[in-house]
């Protein structure tokens, strides 16, 4: 996976918990089946106890761009940046080329006009075979343009609208199956982000959106519109937050019955901090779908035990409702023709966890997760055709653990490696498909004197099922890969990376082996 999170635990997990949530992404430690797992290398973020608007929730990132990523989300991990973004440019073009890659590219145009921000961004890439009819084609594009109000303006000062468009399309062969088929899809978001800034302590925001997909083999046609709406009040130990998210989805296709479902979902929370070194969070969330009305109480505290010891603790049911639309961005070789959409409830879900800090150039921390869900999809290929089936499992139970250490005294180069522990069951103890039980990412960057940016990669994944009887186990899954980014000029960077340098037969889905020992070298130019 070309971005794959580098990973925070702990003081997000709590402060963002809901908006995570929200999102429409298949549970946790699922594995699917698309090609590299990367950890980029972001600048280091320090929360606030009682947030303003998430930017995520404004700046929603695209679909087009992820359809061929491989998502190994975890709940017990959030996003840390490590370095400074070098964004201080109009434009930026990449081409490379490589064993397999021939070629890729992309272009992205950034320009500030006085209040306005124009952003364009057009990519294309083309994989070849690199075993029959194993390639993969697409292409695409995004537009965005956002206006921003001057804090001095006498109207609204401080508004914030944001419209943005993208889209996609993409071709390539289902190339595990007898007949080989062969797969085009189209895709593409559009919508609109509002953020209002009151004063210091209250905001609003709201945010509209469409996601369509089409097939063209099985004549599908899915349409997933989207409305999300936040407030936020903090005041001097008190913070309210109220946020809602209404989806609607309407799909067709040539052997499925034409279909519409409606998702509501709503959390109300309080935020307390009664000194500096303690934060509490008491609210409700409930969620309504067809006849089905889910209500949960949640709850999350952080408190600093001693000296750079943290503990965190967070008691979060919550509800997903996820299409066909999101099932094809975690694996390109699903069954359009089952799983159209799937409700899951996270009727139990606790979490703990401590951290040690020291002197911000060390940090070691440990948790645990446990979890109960109704409605739990997973896929496999019960009839070895080459096309994963969408089922779903009635309750299942999922316990997990993980291990953390990240160092990052710059002088040493940045370092930051997770062990974890996952063990997803159905009622009848066996373990989900394509949860693996252990898990392991580390990312270890350096940066030379001359000019040269070094970034080692490793990714581990093991005990993997592939059917839900667990008969058949993958192999484990073995990736260490290595960038270089060498700096010719202010405007000019060589690039040459590596995947798979251990040429292994890794899998992450049965019939489909990933692609084997690669190289691709390129040309970064800004201006």
């Amino acid at each position: 996976m070309k971005k794959i999170i580098l990973i925070i635990f702990l003081f997000n997990i709590f402060t963002y918990a809901q908006e995570g949530n929200q999102s429409v992404e298949l549970p946790d430690f699922v594995i699917t089946g698309n090609e590299q797992v990367k950890l980029p290398i972001l600048k280091k973020k320090r929360p606030k106890l009682i947030t303003t608007l998430s930017q995520e929730f404004f700046l929603p990132t695209p679909d087009a761009g992820s359809i061929s990523i491989v998502n190994f989300d975890n709940p017990l991990k959030k996003q840390i940046q490590l370095k400074k973004s070098e964004h201080t440019y109009d434009g930026k073009l990449i081409v490379t080329s490589g064993m397999y890659t021939l070629p890729y590219g992309k272009f992205i145009f950034d320009k500030n006009i006085k209040h306005v921000l124009l952003h364009l961004n057009v990519y294309g890439s083309n994989e070849t075979d690199y075993k029959p009819l194993a390639g993969y084609n697409v292409s695409g594009g995004e537009a965005a343009v956002s206006f921003f109000v001057s804090k001095n303006s006498k109207f609204l000062p401080g508004l914030k609208i944001r419209t943005f468009v993208d889209g996609y399309r993409d071709s390539y062969h289902l190339f595990a199956t007898e007949r080989k088929s062969k797969r085009e899809t189209k895709g593409g978001n559009a919508g609109i982000n509002l953020e209002y800034k009151l004063n210091k302590s209250a905001n609003f925001g709201i945010n509209g959106s469409g996601n369509l997909l089409s097939d063209k083999t099985s004549g599908l046609t899915s349409n997933k519109y989207t409305l999300n709406a936040e407030s936020q009040l903090s005041l001097q130990n008190v913070g309210i937050s109220v946020k809602g998210t209404f989806i609607r989805l309407s799909t067709k296709s040539n052997l499925i019955k034409s279909y519409n479902k409606n998702y509501l979902n709503a959390t109300a929370t309080i935020d307390v901090k009664s000194m500096r070194s303690f934060n509490a969070k008491f609210g409700t969330v409930v969620s309504y779908f067809g006849s089905d009305l889910f209500l949960s109480p949640i709850a999350s505290f952080q408190l600093e035990v001693d000296k750079n010891i943290f503990m965190f603790a967070e008691y979060n049911p919550f509800t997903q409702f996820i299409s066909s639309n999101d099932h094809l961005k975690k694996n390109r070789y699903i069954d359009f023709n089952t799983g159209q959409y799937n409700y899951i409830k996270h009727t139990s879900f606790f979490k703990l966890a401590f951290k040690y800090e020291h002197f911000k150039m060390f940090e070691i921390g440990a948790g645990i997760l446990l979890e109960s869900i109704s409605g739990l999809p997973y896929y496999q290929d019960k009839s070895f055709s080459g096309k994963y089936e969408i089922f779903e499992i009635s309750k299942a139970k999922r316990n997990g653990a993980f291990l953390s250490v990240m160092f990052h005294p710059n002088y040493w180069g940045q370092f930051y490696s997770e062990l974890t522990f996952s063990n997803t069951r159905n009622e009848e103890s066996n373990v989900v498909p394509y949860y693996p039980l252990v898990s392991v990412n580390s990312v270890y960057t350096y940066d030379f004197k001359f000019g040269l940016q070094s970034e080692i990669l490793f990714d581990y994944y093991s005990q993997i099922y592939s059917d839900i009887s667990n008969s058949n186990k993958l192999p484990d899954y073995i990736n260490l890969s290595l960038n270089l980014k060498y700096k010719l000029s202010s405007k000019v960077k060589l690039l040459l990376s590596g995947n798979n340098l251990l040429n292994r037969d890794n899998f992450l889905l049965n019939g489909y082996l990933l692609k084997p020992f690669e190289v691709v070298g390129g040309i970064e130019y800004r201006w």
